[in-house]
């Protein structure tokens, strides 16, 4: 009998747990999610041998190195939208600029 892999992509929607806490909370959707305020979506594909539903027993962990975290995308256009909402809320003439500053450790 012919053996099968079954696949799936999925979106994992973490947050860290406000408070004292160092640990994450999270959700699973399968389309692209809306996120809300300090979310983040790990798209995941995963790969699975339909035997697993004869007889399931899996365990995984999933560790994500900093290395892998890529940087925001803030481009013209995203300055632009700044600055003009920020002149619209203010009434004020308004220079905006990207500064990066560099992470201590």
């Amino acid at each position: 009998m012919a053996q099968y892999n079954l696949t799936g992509d999925f979106y994992l929607v973490v947050k860290k747990k406000s408070g004292w806490q160092k640990a994450l909370c999270g959700r699973l959707s399968q389309r692209s999610p809306s996120l809300k305020s300090g979310e983040v979506a790990i798209k995941v594909s995963v790969v699975v041998p339909e035997a697993l539903f004869v007889k399931p027993q899996l365990e995984a962990k999933v560790i994500i190195p900093e290395s892998a975290v890529s940087k925001p995308v803030i481009d013209a256009t995203v300055l632009d939208n700044v600055r003009e909402i920020m002149e619209q809320q203010t009434g004020l003439d308004v220079s905006v600029r990207l500064v990066e500053n560099e992470v201590q450790q």
